[in-house]
């Protein structure tokens, strides 16, 4: 195995460990303390988000650029031989001595690079054929995709928004402590209130259609239903089992 890919597939293997012990610390089937658990979420979702943008910022779907494989030097002719055609050449060539040997030469090398060509596998032919098919191919992809292109530039952004949101959330959160009362200084937590609003207004367990505001009451009286609706055995504060859930309901 290259260094390439073994590199390839350890980050990949860190990557999902990291995204197994999280989840299953954040809905407590592993104990982990509250201070890496933080971390450990954080970093989860700068893995995705990274991972998204560096997929589709650095990928060329479409390069149909083709080297040539065969070229043949062009030598430039005395001025003398520049207005005669290419019969007349030849035959100047062919009876000077002094140019048959450099005749012969060529003729040979035309004959080896025509045996390369021939002795090609697949053939020139299937090569050009398995060519043209994929250049068809190419221009139906670039028609389903700028079909789907309206909607790409909105769903990352929507998805990076969301993910990123949760995360600011659940970094708020380390600040308070391993959990927010939305009733206890609740002046100090509107924009928390708003955040977690958004949120729920995203997975579909706001009606879309109510203004989302940074009433920690209102928000509080929403997360005692949410916490209510997956079966928490204590309701009424904000944690990051609540986030993780909610992001669960989000991507499925």
């Amino acid at each position: 195995m290259e260094k390439e890919s073994a590199l390839f597939y350890v980050v990949l293997f860190l990557f999902a460990v990291t995204g197994i012990v999280t989840i299953l610390g954040m809905i407590k089937k592993v104990d982990i303390e509250q201070k890496y658990l933080n971390g450990l979420f954080s970093a989860l979702i700068l893995e995705l988000i990274t991972a998204v943008l560096y997929i589709f910022s650095n990928t060329d779907f479409f390069d149909k650029t083709q080297k040539d494989t065969f070229y043949i030097a062009r030598t430039e002719l005395p001025k003398k031989y520049e207005s005669i055609n290419k019969n007349q050449l030849l035959t100047i060539l062919t009876q000077n001595n002094e140019y048959k040997k450099e005749v012969k030469k060529l003729e040979k090398e035309l004959i080896s690079l025509n045996n390369i060509i021939d002795a090609q596998n697949p053939a020139y032919h299937e090569v050009l054929l398995s060519l043209d098919n994929k250049i068809k191919e190419i221009k139906q992809l670039q028609t389903s995709y700028e079909s789907a292109k309206k909607y790409k530039h909105e769903y990352l952004k929507l998805e990076k928004h969301f993910l990123v949101r949760m995360a600011n959330l659940n970094t708020k959160l380390s600040v308070w402590g391993t959990s927010i009362n939305l009733r206890w200084r609740p002046e100090e937590k509107r924009e928390i209130a708003k955040m977690l609003q958004d949120a729920f207004k995203q997975i579909g367990f706001m009606s879309q259609n109510e203004v989302v505001n940074d009433d920690p009451e209102k928000t509080y009286h929403l997360l005692v239903a949410y916490q209510k609706s997956k079966n928490f055995t204590e309701t009424g504060f904000l944690t990051s089992e609540v986030i993780a859930f909610i992001i669960k309901d989000y991507l499925t």
